[in-house]
């Protein structure tokens, strides 16, 4: 399970580092996409099956964008020998991350955003009712 908030900077290449305790559980191999929220997402193959088969289940009619926008933008992914993951231009921009990046453990995901948007969505007033509504 992946828990946590680190920030981390880019460097000149674009690599930043991920936790060492994120590293076990993405494994050698892993899945790199776009998040719905101006985010990127990190999924373990195991979890990404998982998310596959979700939204496999979908009728098309209804779901289609959602599954192209998903599957469109998923490549695989690996760390590089020192534990640091490329972040290619193309997902930066659609993240806005520039240099520092916010990386969030997400239960069975690992997620990656730009601190600005990080601060924003935590400053959200309708947060703390949003969870009183779901009781947590």
């Amino acid at each position: 399970m992946f828990l946590g908030e680190y920030t981390y900077s880019l460097d000149a290449k674009a690599r930043m580092f991920v936790p060492a305790s994120f590293r076990e559980e993405l494994g050698n191999e892993f899945i790199l996409c776009k998040g719905i929220e101006n985010t990127l997402r990190l999924y373990p193959k195991s979890s990404w099956d998982e998310f596959v088969e979700k939204l496999r289940a979908l009728p098309d009619t209804e779901a289609m964008a959602v599954k192209l926008f998903f599957f469109s933008s998923a490549r695989e992914a690996s760390l590089d020998s020192q534990g640091r993951l490329l972040i290619p231009q193309a997902y930066r921009e659609h993240a806005g991350i520039d240099k520092d990046v916010c990386v969030l453990g997400n239960y069975n995901r690992v997620e990656l955003w730009s601190v600005a948007a990080w601060e924003s969505f935590r400053k959200d007033s309708d947060l703390r009712e949003r969870m009183i509504k779901l009781g947590v």
